[in-house]
């Protein structure tokens, strides 16, 4: 997002996305508050981010490829 980074995941539809984001908002993880994903197509499927919601600083879901 414009060199931002923010959470985001690749799905191949809009149910599996809100069913991903009901699941995300009745989890033990504290995100009753999650909103709604923003959203765009990438062809064959579609993203679902949240620009308001930023990683801890450091933090990494994936190791990065060594360049």
């Amino acid at each position: 997002m414009y060199g931002d980074q923010c959470v985001g995941v690749t799905v191949d539809d809009t149910g599996t996305l809100m069913d991903l984001f009901a699941r995300l908002r009745e989890s033990d993880y504290d995100l009753e508050k999650l909103p709604a994903p923003s959203t765009d197509s990438m062809g064959l499927s579609i993203i679902g981010y949240w620009p308001s919601e930023k990683l801890p600083e450091g933090h990494r879901l994936f190791e990065e490829e060594e360049a």
